[in-house]
């Protein structure tokens, strides 16, 4: 068919399917075997099919365009969710739009309206904010959704590790190492990860009867900034935590930080462990004892979940994919 113009229908009769199977490929509404599925794709980019995705947009109020909203794209753990989760869209033949909303509710509202004025054929959604309305907001935009570390169960899809269990891990360790003085450097606590991730740390102290004292709890936000503060403000303490749990790897990294200022040495005069194990915590001076929280495995299993909405191969209730977690040991925690 060189130098012709490739028709929905001439895919059909190639294919050996109906031209309303061949639609509904195009326009992902609508069942279609995944065999099937696969063999019209192929059949289309051999041909050179190029479908006018702007009148499939109008007949089908949605777009190839599959929104990303993350909390902080500076964080290796969501940089990373949106480099893989573009790679299995595009493959899809779909589009990858980023939102970074900054840990700001507002913003989360603006990017849930975005997606759904530009037509957002799907929206995977990280969420600093535990106001049930966010849910209802994306509820409402009536489109395939995924939920990344953001809610409990509900009416979603969602993506999450075992909620409180990295902490909780990373407390022991410390309890372990014979620590008795823990800090926590934590996340927002109107959030549900917030909450979850103080909740494994409480529960470490508990099992092991260690009082919780408050002035050794500083929680702020999940940024490196956040940390920065978390680090001066320990650093300022007459009586010193001898270790100290952060909530995520980012808050870790400021925490190094401000101590390299003060003079303060990691892990001669304070242990310190993360959560997540982003890169940087490999690299770091010295090396951060971490979680895991593995972003590829987030960026697949939101892939799959949204899109066996958008392919119409499911239309059951919510799904909920836990994922598990594990220590990382390197140099960041010395035994006392």
């Amino acid at each position: 068919m060189a130098g012709e113009k490739v028709t929905i229908r001439d895919i059909a009769q190639k294919a050996g399917v109906s031209v309303s199977t061949v639609s509904r490929v195009i326009t992902c509404s609508g069942r279609v075997n995944s065999k099937t599925r696969a063999h019209i794709e192929n059949l289309m980019k051999e041909l050179g099919y190029k479908p006018n995705m702007a009148a499939q947009s109008l007949k089908t109020q949605r777009t190839r365009n599959i929104f990303l909203v993350v909390p902080d794209i500076v964080n290796p753990f969501y940089s990373n969710i949106a480099k893989t989760l573009q790679r299995y869209v595009s493959e899809r033949g779909y589009i990858l739009t980023l939102y970074n909303t900054n840990e700001d509710y507002d913003e989360e509202v603006r990017a849930i309206e975005s997606a759904g004025e530009t037509y957002a054929g799907g929206i995977v959604f990280a969420s600093v904010s535990s106001d049930k309305a966010i849910i209802n907001r994306l509820l409402d935009l009536n489109i395939p959704a995924v939920l990344l570390n953001s809610y409990d169960k509900c009416q979603i899809d969602s993506v999450h590790g075992e909620r409180a269990y990295g902490t909780y891990l990373a407390t022991t360790y410390l309890l372990e190492n014979n620590h008795r003085r823990i800090a926590f450097a934590g996340g927002i606590t109107s959030t549900t990860i917030g909450r979850s991730r103080k909740k494994g740390y409480l529960k470490a102290l508990a099992e092991w009867s260690i009082p919780l004292d408050s002035r050794l709890v500083f929680e702020m936000g999940f940024s490196a900034d956040s940390g920065y503060k978390a680090g001066k403000y320990f650093a300022s303490l007459t009586e010193r935590p001898t270790a100290i749990c952060c909530a995520n790897d980012m808050i870790a990294m400021g925490v190094l930080a401000a101590f390299r200022e003060e003079g303060i040495q990691v892990p001669k005069d304070v242990s310190i462990t993360g959560m997540d194990d982003i890169v940087y915590s490999q690299i770091s001076n010295p090396p951060l004892t971490s979680v895991t929280n593995d972003s590829d495995d987030f960026a697949w299993h939101s892939f799959r979940l949204l899109f066996s909405r958008i392919d119409g191969q499911y239309t059951g209730e919510a799904r909920e994919i836990i994922l598990g977690r594990e220590l990382v040991i390197r140099d960041s925690v010395a035994k006392i």
